[in-house]
């Protein structure tokens, strides 16, 4: 066993904040009370033993999401000359997504909950059945209980959380200056108004019943997801009021702290009412996209029916499989 095995365990990447770091490769960390530090990327975003206690899960864990994430940066890396997201550099970046989806602290919550409520009822229905007295079945409850089958299980969620966000119609928003920010939970969805965003806001059943999802990319980009029902996948030009509703939520979901490109002075404000709002931005900007059009989606339909087969799939599925307005879909492998 490893002795010097990570025990801050990063649940926002730092190659990702990297790209919010200034020439001195620093980013600004402001936390919920007002405060601002700033230091390298690897000292902020992360949870103490996340992971749990085991030194060796803990790096494997890290390992694996530090592959992914390099891919992933590399496809942003050069994102001009790729736009739009095709075959396996959508693939990368989605899973770039979903990793920071299953690394929340309150999907973690959550997913313990459930595998909580499923260990219940398979030591109910399984002791009696294999002849398990109160001791033995006490040691078995507390096996589906420990870190790595915890960890197993947010790892079989990357797939299906994956196909849902890649089977997405995706828009690439820019803005003219360094206005974004991200934050320790940075993916963010909303549903139809009025919005209650917190840091629980992107786990249960988003992101089928969300209307738009956004990953800010940089200062200056933010990835907008939604269930438009439209092949075409543009990149746009965004305003200061979009920019004010994309920090507004990031601000609103974060779990202890958020994050900004130090010597900027990112907006939350947008007149006329000179008070922070959470606003669509999808329904602004893309022609056509209702609340009414997500809900009736063609692409959410197929995007739904093929998750809900991968959640009775023995073995777990190993791949996400994306699908557009009107195809059969195409895989693509996840971590």
């Amino acid at each position: 066993m490893s002795e010097r095995a990570p025990r801050d365990n990063h649940t926002v990447t730092a190659g990702y904040l990297r790209r919010w770091g200034d020439e001195r490769n620093e980013v600004d960390r402001h936390d919920l009370r007002g405060g601002i530090e700033r230091k390298g990327p690897r000292a902020f975003g992360y949870q103490r033993d996340y992971w749990g206690t085991d030194p060796d899960l803990a790096r494997e864990m890290e390992e694996k999401f530090q592959r992914a994430e390099k891919l992933a940066l590399d496809v942003l890396a050069d994102l001009p000359s790729r736009w739009p997201l095709k075959g396996d550099d959508r693939g990368l970046l989605t899973e770039l997504l979903a990793i920071h989806i299953v690394r929340m602290p309150a999907f973690s919550g959550y997913s313990r909950q459930l595998g909580e409520q499923a260990n219940r009822e398979t030591m109910a229905e399984g002791a009696p059945k294999h002849g398990l007295d109160e001791a033995q079945a006490a040691v078995y409850a507390e096996l589906l209980r420990s870190d790595r089958v915890h960890a197993d299980s947010l790892l079989r969620q990357i797939p299906r959380v994956g196909s849902a966000l890649g089977s997405m119609h995706w828009t690439l928003v820019e803005f003219p200056v360094d206005w974004l920010i991200t934050s320790d939970e940075p993916v963010v969805m909303l549903g139809a108004p009025p919005h209650a965003v917190s840091p629980a806001s992107a786990i249960g059943p988003y992101p089928f019943n969300a209307v738009e999802a956004r990953f800010t990319l940089d200062p200056r980009r933010v990835l907008l997801l939604t269930w438009l029902d439209d092949a075409d996948e543009p990149w746009l030009t965004g305003q200061r009021e979009h920019a004010c509703s994309v920090n507004g939520a990031l601000k609103a979901q974060a779990l202890e702290e958020w994050f900004s490109k130090p010597g900027t002075t990112p907006p939350f404000i947008a007149g006329p009412t000179l008070a922070p709002e959470i606003l669509l931005v999808s329904t602004g900007l893309l022609r056509g996209y209702t609340v009414q059009h997500a809900d009736g989606s063609v692409r959410r339909q197929q995007a739904d029916s093929i998750v809900k087969k991968m959640v009775g799939e023995q073995p777990p599925p190993k791949e996400m499989i994306f699908v557009t307005a009107k195809p059969k879909g195409a895989s693509a492998r996840a971590t």
